[in-house]
């Protein structure tokens, strides 16, 4: 696996393993890591100022 530089490589690395050939149980716990990291840390470059 490559080396991971920050959360956002990581989640983009989580996603790259989504479109392989996971058992679907594999695939909405992946799924479900993504979303918890999302909201617990989220992108700010991606985040809409107010």
């Amino acid at each position: 696996m490559d080396q991971v530089k920050n959360l956002e490589d990581f989640k983009d690395r989580l996603r790259e393993l989504l479109s392989g050939t996971l058992s679907m149980q594999t695939m909405l716990q992946v799924d479900k890591i993504i979303n918890i990291l999302s909201e617990m840390f989220p992108d700010p470059a991606r985040q809409v100022q107010s």
